[in-house]
C-alpha cells in the first residue's frame, strides 16, 4: 500500500482522517511499535511492516542468540 502524505479520507460522519500523515508518522516511529502492531500493519498490506512470519523467525533467532551468550547457571 502506498499513500501520499497529503492523502485524507472523509468518514461517513464527516470526520476527516489524514491517512497519509498517520502512515508517515507511524513509519518513522516503527522501531517503537510492538510486534503485534507491526504484524497488524503487515496484514493490512503496509509494505515497510515486517510480516508475522518474519517477526516470529526474528524472535526465535534472538532467543537462540541470548541462550548462547547467557552465562551458564
Amino acid at each position: 500500500m502506498t499513500v501520499a502524505r497529503a492523502h485524507a479520507e472523509r468518514l461517513a460522519d464527516g470526520t476527516e482522517v489524514r491517512l497519509g500523515v498517520w502512515l508517515s508518522n507511524t513509519k518513522s516511529r516503527r522501531g517503537k511499535l510492538s510486534a503485534d502492531k507491526l504484524a497488524a500493519l503487515a496484514d493490512l498490506g503496509v509494505e515497510w511492516a515486517p510480516t508475522r512470519q518474519f517477526l516470529s523467525d526474528h524472535l526465535a533467532d534472538q532467543m537462540k542468540m541470548a541462550a548462547r551468550w547467557s552465562p551458564a547457571r
